[in-house]
């Protein structure tokens, strides 16, 4: 560019995007440890005609979507490692216009990340005492 820098630093982008990913994967593992516990511990017989009414409403059963998101949490893993190993190979100084790109991003915090990484929480928060407590007195999905 030449003349007044504009845009965002490429790097600082990846940086972030990489950042998320990883918190995207150990956030998937958890929800996949959770519900494959759950779903261990189900009886066939009612595991079975869960499945049952699952096709019939035309959706896969129980195994299948715990396997569909062990393929989603490797897929995450995957991508987080392959941004991370990216990251340093951005040349110094390289900057782009991400308003468009910005613009797609509704989720506050993931925007927040991406663009702001030093002031920004994370986009996903690990499990633990704390959330669980938070849960205690509900499902909060908003």
């Amino acid at each position: 560019m030449t003349g007044r820098e504009t845009g965002v630093d490429l790097a600082a982008i990846v940086h972030g995007l990489a950042k998320v990913l990883h918190g995207a994967h150990a956030a998937g593992r958890e929800v996949e440890e959770c519900y494959g516990d759950l779903i261990r511990d189900i009886p066939s017989s009612t595991l079975s005609e869960a499945g049952q009414a699952a096709r019939k409403a035309g959706h896969p059963g129980p195994g299948a979507s715990l396997q569909e998101l062990d393929r989603l949490v490797q897929v995450l893993d995957n991508l987080a490692r392959f941004v991370t190993a990216l990251a340093p190979e951005i040349p110094a100084g390289l900057r782009v216009e991400a308003a468009p790109a910005r613009d797609e991003i509704l989720l506050r915090d993931l925007a927040a990340c991406l663009f702001s990484p030093g002031a920004a929480e994370p986009a996903f928060r690990p499990a633990g005492a704390e959330r669980a407590a938070e849960a205690e007195d509900g499902v909060h999905l908003f």
